[in-house]
């Protein structure tokens, strides 16, 4: 049994085309393999993720699809980094539900006899401590945007 332990089991053989990578850099890229795996279950996943529904059937139009899908991850692993980098450890689905509650209506008056710039009136929903640090670490509280 002793031998078998030392030598068969609990030992994980990697092959690899990259013969200029050393074995710290093998060993890194297959331990950081489960970040594929899990984008790929992000993407399948019909409530957070981008695929699906797909109402399309030609290949032009499916193509185009998995585009805007793919485009869609890029932009949610780039929120969830900027995140991520800010301090604020939280899984995606908790992440998206969070900002899901962020609300902000501006609502924009004329001015006076067209002469005057309009009036701008901003008014959001009451934030969790939560809520206030991921608007910003996302830079979501900016200065007045023109109109």
């Amino acid at each position: 049994m002793e031998r078998l332990r030392d030598t068969v089991l609990g030992k994980n053989v990697l092959v690899t085309s990259h013969g200029s990578w050393s074995n710290a850099q093998v060993i890194e890229a297959y331990r950081s393999q489960f970040l594929i795996e899990e984008i790929f279950q992000q993407m399948k996943d019909r409530d957070l993720g981008c695929w699906w529904p797909m109402f399309h059937w030609t290949d032009r139009m499916i193509q185009v699809h998995g585009l805007y899908c793919t485009i869609a991850l890029l932009l949610r692993a780039m929120v969830s980094r900027q995140v991520r980098e800010a301090g604020v450890e939280l899984p995606l689905p908790r992440l998206w539900a969070e900002l899901e509650q962020v609300r902000e209506v501006v609502n924009v008056y004329p001015g006076r006899g067209g002469r005057q710039a309009p009036v701008r009136q901003t008014v959001g929903n009451k934030l969790t401590a939560l809520q206030e640090r991921l608007v910003e670490a996302l830079g979501l509280r900016g200065e007045k945007r023109p109109v």
